[in-house]
C-alpha cells in the first residue's frame, strides 16, 4: 500500500502496488526477499497497481525502508513514463 499514512483514516480506498511471485526481471518490478520481511521472494509489479477498498487488505506483512521505496518510485516512474 502506498497511500500516505496521514490520509488512510480519511479514505475508503487505498493505492496499492500488487505483489507477485512471478519474477521476470522487468524494470517495473521491485524484488522483495525474506530479508525485506516478505515470506518468500516476490516482486512488486508497478505495471499492476490498483485502488482497493481498505476492507480488502489483510494484516500488515512488512514495511519498506527508504531504499526500497526509492526503487518502487523508480519502477512507477518507468511504468507511467513520468
Amino acid at each position: 500500500m502506498l497511500t500516505r499514512n496521514e490520509a488512510i483514516d480519511h479514505l475508503n480506498e487505498v493505492f496499492v502496488v500488487l505483489a507477485t511471485t512471478n519474477v521476470r526481471g522487468l524494470p517495473t518490478a521491485v524484488e522483495l526477499r525474506p530479508a525485506d520481511g516478505m515470506p518468500r521472494v516476490c516482486v512488486l509489479n508497478a505495471d499492476h497497481v490498483a485502488s482497493l477498498p481498505k476492507g480488502y487488505l489483510g494484516d500488515l506483512i512488512t514495511s519498506l525502508g527508504a531504499a526500497k521505496l526509492a526503487e518502487v518510485r523508480r519502477a512507477l516512474d518507468h511504468a507511467t513514463g513520468c
